[in-house]
């Protein structure tokens, strides 16, 4: 929406400084949202239980990314 109203003020007004302007009440506006409808902001922490790896399976050295090769065949690792 933002660049389609900037390209019209600045077609009817053939300068950049209504649309400053414009940019510079959207940015009144998102702070106030921010502010007043955003309420209080909370950390989750997830646990290992929560997370589900133990269910599906998987050791640490998967869950971070650095399991060794599986030898198709068989399974074991390589």
């Amino acid at each position: 929406m933002t660049p389609i109203a900037i390209g019209f003020i600045v077609r009817a007004t053939g300068s950049f400084g209504w649309a400053l302007g414009l940019i510079s009440l959207f940015a009144i506006i998102a702070v106030l949202c921010y502010t007043f409808l955003l309420g209080e902001v909370k950390r989750i922490e997830i646990g290992d239980e929560q997370r589900g790896d133990e269910r599906r399976g998987l050791d640490d050295a998967q869950r971070s990314g650095h399991a060794a090769a599986q030898d198709p065949a068989d399974g074991t690792r390589v």
